[in-house]
């Protein structure tokens, strides 16, 4: 038996965690069921002014809370989810879209029951991504290289820095100099203003920094974190029909960036 094997007391104890926490997920939907309920047949007009007086006096939440409760139970007739978060991601979408993007997630995981709420929430962002016309914004495609420039000038001066480090290194002037801490320090500063350094425009929201979504409703795009450009990692996992919008708009930057190892 190996360090990762469960005993039968754990294997039997995690049994029974996980049927309570599934238990509780289908709580969500009674909640909102009962919500619903009572708001539409104003349950609560005996002892409450409004149905958010209800929820903050009754149970100590906003109306938000019950809102999100009642959206859940809505987006469950439509697709099989399993809890609020899934519910959220696809709450604003119509019918025909919410069954798009389950059925995209599914296609990914070949099985309901994995889907996750970040799966849909990145899917819900490309489905959204097709339904826009490219609309490049050519002020954020200027800024966005200029900024690029002051990532270079910071890598440009870094690399002075390190060639006056090592030139003192080989004096006796630098004999209390830590060379190997200095150097694993400076890879290590080059590394995360590389990984943080303007790449291209958001693929996504075509570097406005929001997106419109299909109920028409202007939504932050967190692709980019509304600053109209991702950096390299972002771009490399967008889809290639998103990215092939950007580069149609020719904003592909140029590096300045020395050649250091």
């Amino acid at each position: 038996m190996s360090q990762y094997d469960l005993s039968q007391p754990e294997s039997s104890r995690l049994l029974q965690l996980e049927e309570e926490i599934a238990e509780d997920l289908k709580a969500v939907f009674r909640i909102g069921v009962n919500l619903m309920e009572i708001r539409d047949n104003k349950l609560w007009r005996e002892n409450f002014r409004s149905f958010e007086d209800y929820c903050n006096d009754k149970w100590s939440k906003g109306s938000n809370w019950a809102r999100k409760m009642i959206k859940a139970v809505k987006v469950q007739d439509v697709v099989p989810i399993e809890n609020e978060w899934q519910a959220r991601q696809l709450a604003d979408l119509s019918d025909d879209k919410k069954v798009e993007v389950f059925n995209r997630a599914v296609d990914e995981v070949s099985d309901p029951a994995l889907v996750t709420g970040s799966q849909l929430k990145r899917i819900k962002q490309s489905v959204l991504a097709e339904e826009v016309e490219p609309d490049i914004d050519q002020a954020m495609l200027v800024n966005h290289r200029m900024l690029a420039e002051d990532f270079d000038s910071c890598l440009n001066g870094l690399t002075r820095v390190n060639s006056i480090i090592e030139g003192i290194s080989d004096q006796s002037v630098g004999m209390w100099l830590n060379v190997e801490e200095f150097r694993m320090d400076m890879k290590n500063m080059r590394a995360n203003i590389r990984m943080s350094k303007p790449h291209e425009l958001c693929p996504y929201c075509m570097g406005g920094g929001n997106l419109m979504s299909l109920e028409g409703n202007e939504e932050d795009c967190s692709a980019c974190r509304t600053l109209g450009w991702v950096p390299k990692a972002v771009w490399d996992e967008a889809p290639e029909q998103f990215k092939n919008k950007v580069r149609g708009c020719d904003s592909e930057i140029t590096s300045n960036e020395p050649l250091m190892d």
